[in-house]
């Protein structure tokens, strides 16, 4: 049933969740009933699955999330000593939702004394919070206020501005969102760029931190073709450090490796940092000035450096240097060693970020799995990069809070942020389980006795639950609830949730109250306000927010960059031929191509009179842009280089000509042939080709 999609994308993981559902719920392979399901191949395969994955868990020794459950269970059914007072008393709140295998580990942990606390009904916390509020404020009086926001980001900028604005202690208030995707990095974000010190109950997506996207640089580098620009990249950005007892600085070694032009190809990285080196100390001994001779020798030292860096990066890839297929773990234990010794840590996240990847990519390392195309075991592994969380933690002191629905409101601060309450995000979409669909897991249900297999397109129902238990655990809080009624990137309007509006009709006492009356009722939060968070918020506030059209000069002399920006945008604006025109002070006889003596090639003239500015910037500042080894899967040399390689060509057949006196002639073509042969290979150690078939396609156009 599931040959057809064997390879694609997903699909591991769609079996990977139902499996862990199943098995939760108590499912064993001789135990799932084949009729339960729509057909009966996938009810097969599904079984066959399911005894294979235990029996792998088994051969290799391998335990997962359940397997540490069950143990547990086997080790209580068995008298296992306890470690815990017999007396102990233990509690759960009611809502706490719990697959079976968790319910039957409490049970006999408990030993019969589990207390369940009952909390409040699904509605009535809701209801005594909107009748009895009024909006929060800064004495704390318990109530709810509504707030709308230009986007996600000016949403949480509201919540932050609130807390600003009233004196919130940071410890005293607590954000909760309804989706992580959107949220949870934002908050992240916004709080590093305020300096708000944060605890965030799902932690944060690794590849928001240094070491993640070190490890995120380092597979690309490796699945698609040693290609440089992927090691420059995150050497320049500061994920990557150079280990303790190295003398350069990061950017300084992408600049070496960039001027180097090793391009990709995993044969070129010391090769050509050999001849750069060399081409460096040739220079070295030729120059006297000593100011530029002490310039070249750091150059040189750098060089050297980055050369040695090098080798111990292809040193601890070398189990993946070759070959289109390469081994999982194997290419687990590179990323893990090189996370290791090249990922830069400078706070605790990095620090939580770098020891979670080298524990995950270890586990992966220890995993047994056959060779899979380069591309295909990198992306899994950067998958897996992406998905771990780490710094998860719970409320701490002096730390503001941030938690996803279900997790919120237990810590009892006395403020509380609800963002994300809009349509598209709360309650959310019933999505199925694409590999057991709620019909066959009802079926399931009904034919084991009473296992608790969840049904997933029940979910906003369930999420509807949690929203209001949200609200009656926090009856006693200031509340503000929030959404973003507009999408920025596609620019897409959002209107608020179900929940939003009935709670606001309840609020106000409108039981009719439209979308359009809680526009035009409850403030909203955009990128000006009079509450700023920084100084750029603080001078757009002067000059939208409070109308003071004269800061001009004062916005000119607090940034000089700007103020030169200003200054050649007037100019330029100007009737007068200026220096921001390309006017410069030069001797006539220096730079006017009538009276400087230069020969001009017809190019030269030709960019002259076609555009002044580009030949000023060219030929008279001689800047040049950043001459990059662009990495084209289809194409060997752009067509100025492929122009040059075959004036080159044509130049050395002449001049060969010349030099022994011949005419050209047919007779002469044999020779020409190894010229080019000679010029491809030169050109070839420059610029690597991409594959064999790019190369052979420029070197049929050049014969």
């Amino acid at each position: 049933y599931f040959a057809a999609l064997k390879d694609r994308p997903g699909l591991h993981r769609a079996l990977q969740r139902s499996i862990d559902d199943l098995r939760h719920a108590g499912v064993e392979p001789g135990t799932l009933p084949l009729s339960a399901f729509e057909d009966s191949r996938k009810a097969s395969d599904i079984a066959r699955i399911l005894e294979e994955y235990e029996a792998e868990l088994a051969r290799g020794r391998f335990v997962d999330r359940f397997g540490v459950l069950a143990r547990a269970i086997t080790l209580l059914e068995q008298g296992c000593p306890r470690p815990w007072d017999p007396d102990a008393i233990w509690m759960a709140v009611d809502e706490l939702e719990l697959t079976e295998a968790e319910h039957k580990l409490i049970s006999l942990a408990s030993g019969g004394r589990l207390e369940i606390i009952e909390g409040y009904s699904l509605t009535s916390g809701a209801e005594k919070i909107a009748d009895e509020g009024g909006a929060g404020s800064a004495s704390g009086t318990a109530g709810v206020s509504f707030r709308r926001a230009a986007g996600e980001e000016n949403e949480l900028r509201g919540a932050f501005r609130s807390m600003l604005d009233q004196s919130v202690p940071f410890d005293e208030a607590e954000i909760v969102y309804t989706v992580q995707e959107s949220y949870l990095p934002l908050a992240f974000e916004l709080a590093a760029e305020y300096d708000i010190p944060c605890t965030f109950a799902e932690g944060i997506s690794s590849h928001f931190t240094r070491p993640g996207q070190a490890a995120l640089g380092f597979l690309r580098w490796m699945g698609t073709g040693w290609n440089a620009t992927d090691l420059q990249r995150i050497a320049r950005t500061g994920a990557m450090s150079i280990p303790a007892g190295g003398k350069i600085a990061s950017g300084a070694f992408a600049r070496v490796l960039r001027k180097s032009a090793i391009g990709w190809g995993r044969d070129r990285y010391l090769s050509r940092l050999e001849l750069f080196i060399g081409e460096r100390g040739a220079l070295l001994e030729g120059e006297e000035d000593q100011s530029r001779r002490e310039r070249m020798q750091r150059s040189l030292d750098e060089a050297e450096e980055t050369r040695g860096i090098v080798a111990k990066l292809l040193d601890l890839t070398q189990e993946v240097a070759e070959g289109d297929a390469i081994d999982p773990a194997a290419a687990a234990r590179s990323a893990q060693r090189f996370v290791a010794s090249f990922a830069a840590i400078r706070n605790e996240v990095d620090a939580m970020a770098a020891a979670g990847l080298q524990r995950m990519l270890d586990e992966l390392a220890a995993l047994p799995g056959r060779p899979a195309p380069r591309a295909e075991v990198t992306a899994r592994l950067s998958e897996a990069v992406t998905r771990l969380h780490v710094s998860a933690s719970n409320p701490r002191p002096g730390y503001l809070h941030l938690a996803p629905v279900r997790a919120g409101g237990w810590s009892a601060r006395r403020w509380m942020f609800i963002v994300g309450v809009d349509d598209s995000r709360h309650p959310g979409r019933g999505l199925q389980d694409p590999i057991v669909l709620d019909a066959e897991r009802s079926a399931i249900n009904q034919t084991i006795d009473p296992r608790q297999l969840a049904l997933l397109g029940q979910s906003p129902r369930r999420t509807t639950q949690q929203f209001d238990r949200l609200l009656a655990r926090s009856e006693r809080r200031a509340i503000t609830i929030s959404f973003s009624e507009l999408d920025l990137k596609d620019r897409r309007e959002h209107f608020p949730a179900p929940a939003f509006l009935d709670l606001y009709r309840r609020r106000t006492g409108q039981p009719d109250a439209s979308y359009l009356q809680v526009e035009r009722a409850v403030a909203r939060d955009a990128f000006v306000d009079r509450r700023p968070l920084n100084g750029t918020e603080w001078w757009l506030m002067r000059r939208f927010a409070e109308g003071d059209a004269g800061i001009r000069q004062a916005v000119l002399a607090a940034y000089p960059t700007l103020a030169s920006g200003a200054e050649a945008e007037e100019e330029r604006a100007s009737d007068r031929l200026t220096k921001w025109d390309g006017r410069i002070e030069a001797p006539p006889d220096e730079v006017d191509p009538r009276r400087n003596g230069r020969i001009y090639s017809a190019s030269q003239l030709e960019m002259m009179a076609g555009c002044p500015y580009r030949y000023f910037l060219a030929r008279v500042l001689h800047v040049e842009p950043l001459d990059d080894l662009i990495f084209e899967p289809d194409s060997w040399l752009e067509g100025r280089e492929f122009g040059t390689m075959l004036h080159e060509v044509l130049q050395s057949a002449m001049d060969e000509l010349c030099g022994s006196g011949t005419k050209p002639s047919r007779n002469f073509l044999s020779r020409m042939v190894e010229i080019s042969e000679e010029a491809l290979r030169k050109w070839r150690s420059i610029i690597p080709p991409p594959n064999e078939a790019a190369y052979e396609r420029r070197r049929t156009e050049l014969l």
